[in-house]
């Protein structure tokens, strides 16, 4: 893909080049390398939109959450049916954990990034509440989308964002928890299980609920997979 001369003028910079392309099914995300004004090097992400209605509702939603203070990605510019927006420097979630448990660190070392991942959650909930007037959840919890940076959690993916239960968000979470890869080890289910129990106790949710979503969504996993 060669840049479009917008996107020179949009980072005022005439030195633009792609560095790589992020996985994403829906969009094509980028990382863009680029000189600033000052002459520094400096990254960003351009994310270009296939539905116009996922485009409004992620601007929508990311202003909003950034004017709250909640982490995420600063937007530098935008076009018709793109965001140029800062580069969360960090790995994701799925990484991060796949790391911990390959360089055979025990789970509890992972805590403190599951707690900050239900803090993040309980930001978002509110912030999404004071943007919209209405009670919003993530839908797409994927663990891609949450970028771990220093002791920081960021949440980067807002298209898919509706109406619905926390619970559904949190079952979800701990599914993906247990079941990349390798599947269902100890180690996964420790972690799931801790995260799951703290976040019903933050978030004030139905233990029930949580659990009917959870497995709703390993049987969804699982059919994903076989298809």
């Amino acid at each position: 893909m060669n840049l479009k001369r917008e996107i020179y003028d949009k980072l005022k910079s005439d030195f633009c080049f792609i560095e790589k392309q992020f996985q994403s099914k829906k969009n094509q995300v980028y990382l863009i390398n680029f000189l600033d004004s000052e002459k520094q090097n400096r990254k960003c992400v351009l994310k270009e939109y296939r539905s116009l209605s996922g485009f409004e509702k992620e601007l929508t939603i990311l202003e909003g959450l950034k004017n709250l203070y909640i982490r995420v990605p600063k937007i530098f510019n935008r076009g018709c049916n793109y965001i140029l927006m800062e580069y969360i420097d960090g790995c994701t979630l799925t990484e991060f954990f796949e790391k911990m448990e390959k360089d055979t660190l025990p789970p509890e070392e992972c805590y403190v990034v599951a707690d900050e991942l239900c803090r993040w959650l309980a930001d978002f909930y509110k912030g999404v509440k004071v943007i919209t007037d209405k009670q919003l959840i993530m839908k797409d919890v994927n663990l891609r989308n949450f970028i771990v940076s220093g002791s920081y959690i960021y949440g980067i993916d807002f298209e898919d964002v509706g109406e619905g239960s926390c619970e559904e968000d949190v079952g979800k979470i701990c599914a993906f928890l247990v079941t990349y890869y390798p599947e269902y080890t100890e180690w996964k289910l420790k972690l799931s299980k801790y995260f799951r129990d703290n976040a019903i106790k933050i978030l004030k949710l139905n233990q029930e609920l949580v659990m009917h979503e959870f497995f709703n969504e390993l049987k969804a996993i699982e059919k994903r997979r076989k298809s």
